[in-house]
């Protein structure tokens, strides 16, 4: 399928059994990921999924067509797991964050996205967050750099969205890598948080600085 004639459409899931039945497309897509996560491949994630404290689910699953090849079936190009929460850091708005089971000592959650055409499935999700109200979406425990965080972030430079990048801990397993979490304006709270692209660490001080400039611009 050639990148720029597909459709993409996105659907939300919210249990288990809506996952299990699209194991195989799900093992495929995970086999062709920009970047790997086993943590959210089925072996993995649907376990998980039914031990308790699995949590409320809320997974978007981008599905791409040929739309000259309507006798071709959807291919699955993108699943991303969140859960939604209120409240979010004191803003009476929803949040979409990043799904992992409670049990998981260290988690991983970078999303499962196709490598052919993967900006664009990034970009597809961000545009349709956008429509769908929400106001604040977190993807958590990133590598610091990688295939995916790169995607991400010429996506939000074309959309000007902004951003609030903090370094985490990481255990030793990870080497070098480290973990970033980033909160990410989409709706309504998207003026609330600071530009800072490309993702580098910055103090309390440098990130209330640059709150304070009207239209905060993202570096080149």
């Amino acid at each position: 399928m050639a990148d720029p004639v597909l459709d993409i459409a996105v659907e939300v899931v919210r249990d288990r059994a809506s996952l299990a039945r699209i194991a195989v497309q799900w093992e495929d897509l995970a086999g062709h990921a920009l970047e790997s996560n086993p943590l959210y491949e089925p072996w993995m994630m649907l376990p998980a999924l039914d031990a308790p404290d699995g949590g409320e689910l809320h997974c978007c699953l981008l599905w791409a067509r040929d739309p000259e090849r309507s006798d071709l079936p959807a291919t699955l190009c993108g699943l991303f797991p969140f859960r939604r929460e209120r409240g979010y850091r004191g803003f009476p708005a929803s949040a979409l964050r990043s799904w992992s089971h409670p049990s998981w000592a260290w988690e991983l959650c970078t999303p499962l996205v196709r490598t052919d055409g993967a900006h664009r499935h990034v970009a597809a999700l961000l545009d349709w967050l956008a429509r769908d109200g929400a106001a604040v979406i977190e993807f958590r425990h990133l590598p610091r750099a990688g295939a995916f965080m790169d995607v991400l972030a010429e996506a939000l430079r074309e959309r000007e969205l902004t951003l609030f990048a903090d370094d985490v801990a990481a255990p030793a397993w990870t080497g070098s890598l480290g973990m970033r979490n980033l909160a990410i304006g989409i709706g309504i709270l998207g003026e609330m948080w600071v530009s800072m692209l490309p993702l580098l660490h910055r103090t309390k001080r440098r990130i209330a600085a640059a709150a304070r400039i009207a239209s905060p611009a993202l570096p080149a």
